[in-house]
């Protein structure tokens, strides 16, 4: 019995089980490789180029979120203010507008503590390529 036992768990079917689990191991690990937060949370609220962009809707949002806590008006060390839409549209006429929110380096990148989403950066350029209507 003993020389049964022994003949049945050789060295191979040690090292085939071992291998096996190593595989199982790698794919674990791999599964989590691609979880990134665009894969995970894919924005789906993007703004389409056939829906308008109204300045009263997406810019003005945009700009209370990201801008107006340095650009008020009132703060010091910003000379420049995005309180108003004559405001914005002096930003949007020297095009320093669009250069800080793409980060080209022309002028100082906007907003100071990361970038807009891509979908952010759509929706100005959507507007903006409709004249920067106020609407």
């Amino acid at each position: 019995m003993l020389y049964l036992f022994k003949h049945y768990i050789s060295k191979s079917s040690i090292y085939s089980g071992i291998g096996f689990v190593c595989f199982i191991l790698i794919l674990l690990f791999q599964g989590c490789y691609y979880d990134s937060k665009e894969y995970l949370y894919p924005n789906t609220t993007c703004t389409d180029t056939v829906a308008p962009v109204k300045y009263s809707g997406a810019i003005t949002s945009i700009i209370s979120q990201y801008c107006i806590s340095c650009h008020d008006g009132s703060n010091s060390t910003s000379k420049i203010s995005l309180l108003t839409y004559k405001d914005v549209l002096i930003q949007v006429q020297n095009q320093n507008l669009y250069h800080c929110i793409i980060q080209d380096g022309v002028v100082a990148s906007m907003p100071q503590n990361g970038k807009l989403d891509d979908c952010q950066i759509k929706a100005i350029n959507i507007w903006l390529n409709d004249s920067a209507k106020n609407n």
